[in-house]
Order: structure tokens, then C-alpha cells, then sequence
């Protein structure tokens, strides 16, 4: 069982209810990552859905979740041959933190033309790159559990050339990710936008949209993320994964809020 599938528990509680579990180990400073958050609620509207895959999931971030209980309530939207449609609130001490609309598909029967534009990124191999935790020099839980590893032309915050990022990333354990899996890697790296400005701040998501494409094969995933646009302290970041074999598996956008530290 891989560390996401182990840290989204949950009990159904009837009526379209379900209790919520949300660890630690996923933390940025006090709060848990809002990928882990995604992918914990995703899998709990799964068990609405009559089709067992997330193919488009987009979350609305409204306030800071903590780990300890939570609770969910989903809603199923409508069905088709190929694919349904539901939406999922999370709430915490009676107030919701977490909105998610979603769509699911079977991607094991998926077929149609394919035409890509896109190539993975071209970077040194991960014995020759940078473990994140080198870089960032803090201890933070979602490091300990999961394994980054930066090119080394992405390392030199402050003064690197452009905002992007490029790694390797998968779990410590080593163990395969999968589909839900997939949600929290789209948001487990901090912002490229440190790579221009420095390692300055806090930076919340408001919204985070991740499409879905193919269940990983096992081994490194390699991703990009770019931050082509930041506009008063907003940014919109760009991401590509893609699994060991070179396939495109998932593709996300989302926008955040950069909080710079005090002084």
C-alpha cells in the first residue's frame, strides 16, 4: 500500500457522509499539503463514482485544513457511458475548507487518436541531481516522506535564470504511485518562482486543477513546473509529470498566493 493510499482512510457514515482521517506526514509547517488533501477527498467521492477513475479534478482551497478528523459529504452530478461527474466538501469543525468538482473515467478502456507537443525534460539523471531538503535547509514532514531530487541548474534560489523547476520525485518507500497519487505530486514542490526571487515566503493555494491521463508505471517520476505568470503576488503554475517509461501521465494548473515573511 503506498503512503497516500495508507494516509486516506476513511469510514463511510451513511447518508453521503464520510469520516475523514488526515495525517501529519504530509505537513508544510502546520498545515497539510493541499495535493494530500485533493487526493485524500478524491478517493472518498471514488466511492460515489461509477467509474473508477479521476480524470479531471479541480479543488478550491476556501481555509487552512489541519491534520486530526474531518468529514466529508459528496454528491453525485450526473452519469454517462463514459464518464460521471460529482463534487466532494470538506469540512473541519463544522466549517468547509475544501471544494472539489470531478469527473471520472476507466482509462483502461480509453482509445482515440493521441498527438503530443510536449517532450519530457531533459535534466541529469537522479544520482547526478539535488535532494530538496539540501535546498531548502528546514525541516518539513511532506520532505521526509516523500523523495525530490532537483537539477542542479534549479538550485541556486534567488539567482537562478528562469521560474522553473525541474525534478525527480517518488516516494521514499519506493512504492509505485498511482492514479490519487498523482494529485499530490502535482502540488508536492514549492513554487519555481523561488528560483528567481528566493526561498521568501508561504505560498497557499486557491485553486488547483490536475487532469489525469494514465496510472504511472512504477519507478521516478519526472516532472517540470513553471510559473509563467506572477502578478501582484498571485502566480500561476504550469506542471508536467511523466513516469519512468517516458509517458505523460498527468498535467495540472494551479494559482497561489506568495505571503512573504516578515523581515
Amino acid at each position: 500500500m503506498n503512503p497516500i493510499k495508507q494516509d486516506t482512510q476513511f469510514k463511510d457514515l451513511g447518508n453521503d457522509r464520510w469520516q475523514l482521517e488526515l495525517t501529519n506526514r504530509w505537513n508544510v509547517r502546520d498545515i497539510p499539503n493541499g495535493g494530500y488533501q485533493m487526493a485524500a477527498v478524491a478517493r472518498v467521492l471514488a466511492e460515489k463514482m461509477p467509474h473508477p477513475h479521476p480524470l479531471t479534478v479541480t479543488g478550491h482551497y476556501m481555509r487552512p485544513t489541519f491534520s486530526g478528523p474531518a468529514e466529508v459529504t459528496t454528491e453525485l452530478l450526473k452519469t454517462g457511458k463514459s464518464m460521471s461527474t460529482g463534487l466532494a466538501r470538506l469540512y473541519q469543525n463544522g466549517k468547509q475548507t475544501l471544494h472539489i468538482t470531478a469527473s471520472y473515467s476507466d482509462l483502461d478502456k480509453s482509445a482515440g487518436p493521441t498527438s503530443l507537443e510536449v517532450e519530457p525534460p531533459v535534466f541529469p539523471p537522479p544520482e547526478q541531481c539535488i535532494p530538496l531538503q539540501e535546498v531548502i535547509k528546514e525541516e518539513t514532514a511532506i520532505h521526509q516522506t516523500l523523495e525530490t531530487l532537483l537539477d542542479p541548474a534549479c538550485t541556486n534560489w534567488g539567482k537562478g535564470e528562469s521560474a522553473e523547476f525541474r525534478v525527480w520525485m517518488r516516494f521514499r518507500d519506493e512504492s509505485p504511485a498511482d492514479l490519487f497519487s498523482l494529485l499530490l505530486f502535482a502540488d508536492a514542490q514549492p513554487p519555481p518562482i523561488f528560483n528567481l526571487i528566493g526561498y521568501v515566503g508561504w505560498v497557499p493555494t486557491v485553486e488547483l486543477t490536475v487532469h489525469l491521463h494514465k496510472t504511472p508505471a512504477p519507478g521516478w517520476l519526472r516532472a517540470r513546473f513553471r510559473n509563467f505568470i506572477v502578478q501582484n503576488g498571485i502566480l500561476e503554475e504550469d506542471g508536467e509529470i511523466w513516469d519512468s517509461t517516458g509517458e505523460l501521465v498527468a498535467v495540472s494548473r494551479q494559482m497561489g498566493q506568495v505571503r512573504m515573511m516578515p523581515k
